[in-house]
């Protein structure tokens, strides 16, 4: 499946494998200021969700995948903990142990 993302220099399709690549080399390789803002404004642009959802409790299947992409990203592509990760996202580490997993599965 692949998306389209709208910016002001253009539309983009791509799919979920591209949207970890174009995370990884745009913004956390680079280690640029504001990396987890900039992290969830291409997931959350990805899956056509606002950041106050993703962050919220809601179990809809769009942001639980969002949740999950911000989780394995976070721990490990970004090098956070699963501590400090649960505190960015609002979630148990035990929680992201568990979507890092089911991601890397």
């Amino acid at each position: 499946m692949s998306y389209t993302v709208n910016t002001s220099n253009g539309s983009y399709r791509f799919t979920y494998e591209e949207l970890l690549e174009i995370a990884e080399e745009r913004i956390l390789k680079r280690n640029e200021k504001n990396e987890i803002d900039k992290l969830f404004d291409i997931v959350c642009s990805y899956y056509g969700v606002p950041k106050s959802l993703v962050l919220s409790s809601s179990r809809k299947q769009e942001l639980v995948e969002a949740r999950r992409v911000l989780s394995y990203m976070l721990t490990e592509h970004a090098g956070y903990s699963l501590k400090a990760t649960g505190r960015i996202l609002s979630l148990d580490h035990s929680t992201i142990a568990y979507h890092v997993n089911y991601i890397k599965d």
